[in-house]
């Protein structure tokens, strides 16, 4: 496997080295693809550090995906590459199920893919407001009105992903899930699965 160099993190917003990033990989390889939709560009959307590192969203002729990645000073653990090694972590809005990837621009960083293709998306605008809303309400500390149920009676909300979830801590400190498992491989049939399936876990 090659012998990647260590990356210290973005002590910056990383929007423009992602949107640099995808532009150039739209010009060379994406742009005369049908999978792409010609009203969509390529835009970082709502990236802020929550709980320490970089979160936000990238939005795409091809996809909308969410991101964290390694903010400068904070602990990073050693994630790997390849199959079988996506990581669950929990958020206020529930379990979300990351893929650990590499690029020189970003070094090591987690992945979740939310929308592809972009078919249903009918200009730029829709797109971005989508990205936007998925971000928030992922980071989203849930309000619950206690005066309307008892704290036992409190309904959870069910994790979006069935892999034991890490919290921060333990992810930082590069703790894997218990139970190992192959992840199933769930293809997004509609546009707006990947972004309904994080706005259900609001609405359980």
């Amino acid at each position: 496997m090659k012998d990647f160099q260590p990356f210290d993190g973005f002590s910056d917003n990383p929007a423009a080295v992602l949107e640099a990033l995808y532009e150039r990989v739209y010009e060379q390889e994406m742009k005369e693809l049908s999978i792409c939709n010609p009203q969509v560009r390529v835009e970082a959307v709502e990236f802020k550090v929550w709980e320490g590192q970089w979160v936000g969203a990238v939005v795409t002729p091809w996809f909308i995906n969410l991101y964290i990645l390694h903010r400068q000073g904070e602990s990073w653990p050693e994630l790997k590459l390849g199959k079988g090694n996506e990581i669950a972590i929990e958020f206020p809005a529930g379990v979300i199920k990351f893929t650990p990837r590499f690029e020189p621009e970003l070094g090591y960083y987690l992945c979740c893919s939310l929308v592809s293709p972009m078919g249903d998306y009918d200009n730029h605008a829709q797109a971005v407001q989508a990205a936007i809303d998925a971000v928030r309400q992922l980071t989203a500390i849930p309000l619950l009105d206690t005066t309307a149920q008892q704290p036992d009676t409190v309904q959870q909300h069910e994790p979006i992903s069935d892999q034991e979830p890490l919290s921060r801590r333990d992810f930082l400190r590069g703790k894997r899930p218990e139970t190992e498992r192959e992840p199933e491989q769930v293809p997004i049939r509609n546009a707006r699965e990947g972004l309904d399936a994080v706005n259900a876990a609001l609405k359980l």
